[in-house]
């Protein structure tokens, strides 16, 4: 989770075009640094509980992305529901896979029935 501040960087610099000063490029540059040195001497390091909270990490990313792209610049107002629903729906899209392979859908099937 401590990679969500470098993850947003990225993405909103692919979908809203922004840049970020060399200062703030260099502290998330320490941050993946950090990060990677607290993982990669993690001793209960699992393959499947990261690709979990990678996946989570990016659809967070994902839904505050797509909040400052679509409240970026507009005079109309939207209301809290609006962005909801217009930030959630590309979020389950981008986060089914990864419950289906988790074996999360199962469980979705047996709470609806």
């Amino acid at each position: 989770r401590s990679f969500a501040p470098v993850s947003v960087a990225i993405a909103s610099y692919f979908i809203e075009g922004k840049t970020y000063s060399l200062p703030k490029q260099a502290t998330l540059a320490l941050l993946v640094l950090g990060i990677l040195l607290g993982v990669s001497s993690s001793p209960d390091f699992e393959l499947v509980g990261f690709l979990i909270c990678t996946a989570s990490v990016l659809g967070s990313t994902l839904q505050v992305v797509l909040t400052g792209y679509f409240m970026g610049g507009q005079k109309v107002t939207l209301h809290v529901f609006d962005i909801l629903l217009y930030t959630a729906i590309p979020c389950i899209l981008f986060l089914l896979p990864m419950a289906y392979m988790v074996g999360d859908h199962k469980k979705t099937v047996a709470a609806f029935e």
